[in-house]
């Protein structure tokens, strides 16, 4: 992306790319990679992410656009007892 947008990226969103050029690129990175690589993985691991740094589910919830908490908290379920174990001992020394 770094390399990309430099040069591209003057349309009504940041990458000028419309849904079907978006699941092309992720199809493509998930083929070379081996790693899912689809629109939901990506919503799934920004909730995890922001989760175990500390944010609100009321507050990932808006920032991820979300309506309402279900799916903030069906995403956030995943999350196990070793990672929140691993943050409360970051969080608290």
């Amino acid at each position: 992306m770094r390399q990309w947008l430099p040069n591209n990226g003057t349309g009504n969103n940041i990458w000028d790319m419309n849904p079907h050029s978006i699941q092309t690129v992720l199809r493509r990175l998930m083929e070379r990679t081996g790693t899912a690589c689809n629109p939901h993985a990506f919503r799934r691991g920004f909730t995890c992410n922001l989760h175990k740094k500390g944010l609100s589910t009321l507050d990932i919830m808006h920032l991820g656009g979300w309506e309402d908490l279900s799916m903030v908290l069906r995403y956030t379920r995943s999350i196990t007892f070793d990672d929140c174990l691993e943050h409360y001992k970051a969080v608290n020394g």
